[in-house]
């Protein structure tokens, strides 16, 4: 499923960018503005709520670097396999499914260009 899917970056609650497979990109963020990788509800993923799988906000002007993977949640599969859309949302109940579903790292440049342009 996360191949099919994909977080959006958003900046003070409205959308900027898309993070797909393999891409890179830049975004600017200003200085005290809150910013974070999350997933509207959408039934075709089953999901029932909006996901945040990572949240920050500007506290310094500098560029940041973020590494996005998708994991794989067993309990998330067991939950739809089980019950379809009402397991995906009991199990939203329960679990923070955005930080279950995905691994949003900030990392140094060094260990970015490292991982991404390789």
């Amino acid at each position: 499923m996360r191949v099919a899917e994909y977080p959006t970056l958003y900046v003070e609650n409205a959308p900027v960018a898309q993070v797909k497979n393999g891409s890179i990109g830049t975004v600017p963020i200003a200085l005290g503005q809150n910013f974070y990788f999350g997933l509207k509800p959408s039934a075709l993923f089953m999901r029932v709520t909006e996901q945040i799988a990572y949240e920050g906000t500007a506290e310094k002007l500098k560029a940041r670097y973020f590494i996005v993977s998708g994991k794989a949640n067993m309990k998330q599969g067991l939950a739809i396999l089980g019950g379809g859309i009402i397991g995906a949302a009991e199990l939203d109940k329960r679990q923070n499914t955005g930080l279950e579903n995905w691994e949003i790292v900030e990392v140094s440049k060094q260990v970015f260009d490292t991982e991404c342009n390789s």
